[in-house]
């Protein structure tokens, strides 16, 4: 009786343990899943300054539907849907009334209730878009069955300039009297569970940035740990395409050749720079780790500087120049947010470097949003690696 009271034990447990497990990777699936598609949607033709990414659980089942979108004025409607089932994407068919300009359900706000009664739960959507001189909001009873996301109007307030306010309930026309005592008693009836839409919007700061950039807001976003010790940029080519792309606040020095080639075992980036090289090592999953650049501190003769300063040319012949550009580069590929104060401490302390050779070796470094920047200055040589924090 022990033995076989001990294998249902075993058999619950192991149970238990593979619902949990379970759990975890569709818990993890879901993230991964949503920032391949916000991410294509950032970089498609769509994606503006009226754009927006909602999640909301419709359902209830611990993994939120996704909303990409825009939201402005008359320019409201959900351009696509999703939800995440059986550790797979799909695609939602809306179906029923809303506000957008197709009539369907727009990109509104949701909230959860429970009846009080019943205990049951209702999803209702507040859905709105106004013109110049009109407007007009809706609530409608959202709930998601199989791939199809459903609504049914519960009430609409039209406010217009020319005809005045008008009020609907349950699809009936009536005054604004009967309008609040309805709504009133309607949410009597309800109690608000407190779960918001939590939104992403196309604000100046994720309107052309970076692919780092991007990559760090929607993993903040997504509540994805985007401080991984472990990764610096998605890869080694997408860094050098984003390092090497002109930028308006300076002339930075481009890497025109580089391979990928095994070091020690592993996989590392290698690229010549000036006066030195730029490397990086690769995970596994070829994302980039860290980079380190190694440059020779190579000053000019005082000959080679008194004909600079007659052709008013002094600062190129200078190798801390070098240094700046170079540094600046990577700066601002890997956070372009941060060119700013920071970034100034980083160019001001190598600017500061003696002007020639040092037996004394010096070092410093920077901590600037998640990423850690060592520069060393030893034996002739200017040595900058960078890691995350």
């Amino acid at each position: 009786m022990k033995r076989v009271m001990g294998l249902v034990v075993f058999l619950c447990l192991l149970l238990n343990s593979n619902v949990t497990v379970h759990a975890a990777q569709q818990t993890a699936g879901w993230k991964q899943a949503y920032k391949t598609k916000i991410l294509n949607y950032i970089h498609s033709d769509n994606w503006g300054q009226d754009s927006e990414i909602a999640l909301f659980d419709i359902d209830r089942d611990g993994v939120p539907e996704l909303f990409t979108g825009s939201s402005y004025r008359l320019s409201n409607h959900i351009a696509t849907a999703y939800s995440f089932k059986k550790e797979k994407i799909q695609t939602l068919t809306l179906k029923g009334p809303g506000q957008s300009e197709a009539g369907k359900l727009g990109f509104a706000d949701f909230q959860l209730f429970k009846e009080k009664k019943t205990g049951k739960y209702r999803v209702i959507a507040r859905d709105c878009i106004s013109g110049a001189s009109n407007g007009t909001c809706g609530e409608y009873i959202v709930q998601l069955a199989g791939a199809t996301l459903t609504t049914t109007e519960i009430s609409t307030h039209t406010q217009s300039d020319e005809s005045g306010d008008s009020y609907t309930f349950l699809g009936k026309k009536i005054t604004k009297a009967q309008y609040d005592a309805k709504q009133k008693n309607y949410y009597a009836q309800l109690t608000n569970m407190q779960m918001k839409t939590t939104k992403l919007s196309g604000n100046p700061d994720m309107l052309d940035a970076t692919q780092a950039y991007y990559d760090l807001a929607v993993n903040k976003y997504l509540q994805i740990d985007s401080t991984d010790k472990k990764k610096i940029y998605s890869s080694a080519s997408a860094f050098i395409k984003e390092y090497n792309k002109p930028k308006e606040v300076f002339d930075q020095m481009t890497i025109d050749q580089y391979t990928i080639k095994k070091v020690d075992g592993s996989d590392t980036l290698v690229a010549n720079l000036y006066n030195g090289t730029l490397t990086g090592a690769i995970n596994a999953d070829k994302s980039l780790r860290s980079i380190t650049v190694r440059q020779k501190m190579a000053f000019p003769t005082q000959q080679e500087i008194k004909e600079a300063d007659e052709a008013g040319m002094s600062a190129t012949l200078d190798a801390r120049m070098g240094h700046i550009l170079i540094s600046t580069g990577i700066l601002y590929t890997l956070d372009p947010k941060g060119i700013d104060a920071d970034t100034s401490k980083i160019q001001d302390w190598i600017r500061d470097l003696p002007n020639n050779k040092s037996s004394k070796a010096l070092s410093q470094k920077f901590i600037i949003n998640g990423f850690v920047y060592n520069m060393i200055v030893k034996d002739g040589f200017f040595n900058l690696t960078v890691t995350r924090a």
